[in-house]
């Protein structure tokens, strides 16, 4: 569902980035023979200023900003919506939310089809101990790189899982700064 970016400017930014999010207008459609290529997957023509469709859309969102609802679907779907450590379970929640609020906003199918609304829904719902935050598995200032292609060495963990592991991080010893 991720798709990798194909476009090598996306890639060179996002290996080189030593922040934890980069601004979208870093990169952008190329134009071949007078033709204006999505700026993620450089395979299709653009249908709006930049992107082929919103799954490269929401693909270069999630890549660029790791703790945004857009990474946080994505690594949702591919745990099955549980905690990535104690597997706490979101589906009863999201079916109950998916009872109450509007009509509209309501996705078919959450594990198929993005929802920005119950991507909120969630984290504001949650129980206080179970609300979603994404994790690098490796932190960031143990060497790690801050965004990664396809959301590798990053995953949804709850508040509580959280905690317990960056107390467990800041245990040890840190990268050294070189110049």
């Amino acid at each position: 569902m991720l798709k990798p970016p194909l476009n090598p400017k996306a890639i060179e930014l996002i290996k080189s980035c030593q922040d934890r999010s980069t601004a979208l207008d870093r990169i952008g459609p190329i134009i071949i023979d007078g033709v204006k290529m999505c700026a993620w997957c450089h395979s299709s023509k653009t249908r709006g200023p930049k992107y082929c469709g919103k799954e490269c859309a929401l693909s270069a969102r999630a890549t660029f900003y790791p703790q945004k609802e857009e990474s946080l679907w994505f690594l949702l779907v591919r745990q099955n919506f549980k905690c990535a450590d104690c597997q706490y379970d979101y589906v009863p929640l999201i079916l109950q939310l998916l009872v109450n609020g509007r009509v509209y906003d309501k996705p078919n199918d959450f594990k198929e089809v993005y929802s920005y609304w119950l991507m909120k829904r969630i984290k504001q719902k949650s129980p206080k101990e179970f609300k979603p935050e994404v994790d690098h598995v490796q932190p960031i200032y143990k060497g790690n790189q801050p965004l990664s292609l396809n959301l590798e060495g990053v995953v949804c963990l709850c508040k509580t899982c959280h905690l317990r592991k960056t107390r467990s991080d800041l245990s040890g010893p840190r990268k050294k700064n070189t110049p």
